[in-house]
């Protein structure tokens, strides 16, 4: 029988505290109540999800409007695959027209290291694109996800009423970690940050594309943070 109500007044004999405020579901079968003020362990209750795509092979992949004054911080998980080896993996901030942020305002800082040990950097003051990946292997089918991780991205939109900064629009920024599998064979590890330098307009979305031809296989999910 599924637990529905606990009876504090039944157990007698028995101290118990005067609130609960932690519960493990992995203790519970059946459907599990919803608790004001209780927390469940192990269950992610924080992030909400906006958008999911998930597809084969294209030019490019974009989120048109994902990110709004309802949070300011949002995480992006991805697993891109290329159509061919050698294509780099870029990313771009777009505008509510859903057309992307293509002047050379990107300002970003990355380091990698491959499995042999050898660092590298990689690196701009003011790009056009946030290069990701330096070539990574593609059109095979046993590696899907050539290049796999997560970001988050900070303070996309106006901030909203009742939030510090409210009714301004910040520098859009990221951070991300995330491997590569090169073109030489090479597993790859990235950490990355990153800033758009421009706060005119507000950033509502976000694109992914290939330096050439195609993206491959593509999935990817965007998920707000709920911080108030």
């Amino acid at each position: 029988m599924p637990l529905t109500t606990l009876d504090l007044s039944k157990q007698s004999g028995t101290s118990l505290p005067s609130t609960i405020t932690s519960l493990d579901a992995t203790v519970l079968s059946g459907n599990l109540p919803a608790i004001s003020g209780a927390s469940l362990t192990g269950i992610p209750v924080n992030y909400v999800k906006i958008a999911n795509i998930n597809t084969s092979s294209g030019t490019s992949m974009g989120f048109n409007d994902c990110f709004s004054t309802t949070y300011r911080t949002y995480l992006i998980t991805f697993q891109f695959e290329n159509d061919r080896n050698g294509n780099q993996i870029w990313m771009r901030f777009q505008k509510a027209d859903d057309t992307t942020f293509d002047g050379n305002n990107y300002r970003y800082a990355c380091r990698q290291t491959n499995d042999s040990g050898t660092a590298s950097s990689r690196n701009a003051t003011g790009d056009s694109k946030w290069l990701m990946t330096g070539g990574t292997a593609g059109g095979n089918t046993a590696v899907f996800g050539g290049c796999f991780g997560y970001m988050y991205v900070h303070n996309p939109y106006t901030i909203a009423t009742g939030q510090e900064g409210a009714g301004n629009i910040y520098r859009v920024g990221w951070n991300a970690q995330y491997n590569e599998y090169s073109d030489s064979g090479e597993v790859v590890n990235s950490n990355c940050t990153g800033m758009l330098e421009q706060n005119s307009e507000n950033v509502a979305g976000i694109r992914f594309l290939p330096s050439a031809n195609y993206l491959g296989k593509r999935n990817a999910t965007v998920w707000g943070l709920k911080e108030y």
